[in-house]
């Protein structure tokens, strides 16, 4: 999503999972309280979504989504762009699955 020239992205990875936990929300019922948590899980997501680039490679540089610039969105650009945009990375992330190699022995062969 292009925010302020910048085209951020989200992930919905075990951190961001962990740091939204962690936000203790209570269930949405009212359009301000929505804008409110929509907006604390994009910064957590944008955040989990740069720090899994700088994982994969260590030279890049994360550039961070700040509450600053998602609370300078206008209302419906954040009903229309940002929650459908953070929506489905939460959708993917829930979603996604890993696969391991077995465990192999000293021999090569996979243990039991």
């Amino acid at each position: 999503m292009l925010i302020n020239g910048y085209d951020y992205h989200f992930a919905y990875t075990t951190g961001a999972y962990c740091d939204i936990y962690d936000l203790h929300l209570a269930p949405v019922k009212t359009m301000p309280e929505q804008c409110k948590v929509i907006t604390q899980m994009a910064v957590i997501m944008s955040k989990a979504y740069e720090d899994r680039k700088k994982v994969e490679d260590p030279s890049y540089k994360p550039r961070y989504l700040t509450m600053a610039e998602v609370r300078s969105l206008s209302i419906q650009d954040t009903i229309d762009k940002l929650v459908p945009e953070v929506d489905g990375a939460v959708a993917e992330g829930k979603y996604r699955s890993v696969e391991s190699e077995p465990v192999k022995n000293a021999e090569g062969t996979v243990s039991q």
